[in-house]
């Protein structure tokens, strides 16, 4: 036993000599995960260009995203880690023999959060105030109160379940769809994703938490938007490209949805002729549902953990199931 746990421990230092390859989006990003590498040798790219002429070389790689034709390039790639909770921007250029993750545990209570804020400030009518405190203007308006209304939420996972958890906690009735079928607190109505018009055409609430994801891209069309009943109100944080925008904001223009609140969108940053910054009732937030003040080191965290489990030969956290993409 002793010269077994002696040829184990050889094995773990050899792993850990490891290059390991970082594609960084930021010198934060980038500064946290050395930071939580000690000992590791690490070779940071800054650029795509940078990355492209190391990619034959690179073994393990951490990146949000992976530059055109990296599948040809990176022959030797055999483990990545996202630096996020979406993985869409990484799978399409993702060698085949690669193992991909994805960070979890990070997000989730903030992503609740800013759901709730959104919300919130859709059914309290907060832009309304703003207006009125610019101007000086004292007066009431109406708003809606969400005790005994519908809540429903497409994609009741981790993110998702704590969205319903509240919603159940202000004395709606929440409803959802989830593809395994497992029950979830507080949700009194599942729906499988094959539902999902059955379960927005009963709420006064939709948020999407969804991935992007094949199955996933453009599923609220004009059609299923339509499904929505009139006053209704959606709210999305999972991924840009679930829903169709043009068809959202014809819907806005048209009085048929209450509101909307988008912290995602198709192209990011947000073009500046898109018809969505001027869309009536539509309250947008630059993709920061999930950030927090410790945003980098938690995720750096999460990496190093999963990179020691790789070492030791443990199953790595957040394995990405390629077919289904997320």
């Amino acid at each position: 036993m002793p010269a077994v746990a002696t040829r184990l421990r050889a094995m773990v230092r050899v792993m850990s000599d490891e290059c390991v390859y970082i594609l960084a989006p930021s010198r934060e990003a980038a500064a946290a995960l050395l930071g939580a590498l000690p000992g590791r040798r690490c070779v940071v790219w800054t650029d795509e260009a940078s990355a492209r002429a190391g990619l034959p070389e690179a073994e393990l790689l951490i990146a949000g995203s992976l530059p055109a034709g990296t599948a040809a390039l990176a022959g030797r790639l055999r483990w990545v880690h996202a630096l996020g909770a979406g993985v869409d921007a990484l799978l399409p250029e993702l060698p085949a023999g690669a193992q991909l993750m994805r960070v979890t545990g990070v997000h989730e209570a903030t992503m609740c959060e800013h759901a709730w804020a959104l919300i919130l400030a859709l059914t309290r009518q907060l832009a309304v105030a703003v207006a009125q405190q610019d101007l000086q203007v004292w007066r009431r308006f109406p708003t809606t109160s969400l005790a005994g209304r519908t809540l429903a939420v497409l994609g009741l996972g981790a993110v998702g379940g704590r969205i319903a958890a509240v919603g159940a906690a202000f004395g709606m009735r929440v409803v959802g769809t989830r593809r395994s079928g497992r029950p979830v607190p507080g949700v009194a109505e599942l729906h499988a994703p094959a539902a999902t018009r059955e379960a927005i055409a009963a709420a006064d609430v939709v948020v999407v938490t969804l991935p992007l994801t094949p199955a996933t891209r453009g599923l609220l069309g004009a059609e299923m938007l339509a499904a929505m009943r009139p006053g209704a109100r959606l709210v999305v944080i999972g991924r840009g490209g679930v829903v169709d925008e043009d068809a959202l904001v014809v819907r806005l223009r048209s009085g048929a949805l209450a509101g909307a609140a988008l912290d995602v969108t198709a192209s990011e940053p947000l073009p500046p002729g898109s018809p969505l910054w001027g869309a009536p009732n539509l309250l947008l937030t630059p993709h920061m549902a999930g950030w927090n003040p410790d945003h980098a080191p938690r995720v750096a965290a999460v990496i190093a953990a999963n990179l020691d489990r790789r070492d030791r030969g443990l199953a790595p956290l957040g394995l990405v199931d390629r077919a289904r993409g997320y």
